[in-house]
């Protein structure tokens, strides 16, 4: 894991990157745990998480060990949440 604490301002760049991926995705923010999962939704193509990992990927090592792609969960409802 990575010593970085994570802020809004990394959350935003992860925003970004879904959003330069062209899809759909709900990005939670748990400062408590340091991460931010992306959540794409149940049965969604490999496609779609392929094309999210890839521009998490570009963002750089600590976003690769602080950010996770799931399909769903109801574990999440004390984060932050941003729709994009």
């Amino acid at each position: 894991m990575s010593n970085i604490k994570l802020t809004n301002d990394d959350l935003n760049k992860v925003v970004e990157a879904v959003k330069k991926s062209k899809q759909r995705a709900k990005i939670f923010l748990n400062t408590r745990f340091n991460e931010i999962v992306i959540v794409i939704g149940m049965h969604k193509p490999d496609s779609v998480y392929d094309a999210i990992d890839d521009e998490v990927w570009d963002l750089g090592s600590p976003y690769r060990n602080c950010v996770s792609i799931c399909g769903d969960t109801s574990e999440l409802k004390n984060y932050k949440v941003v729709r994009v």
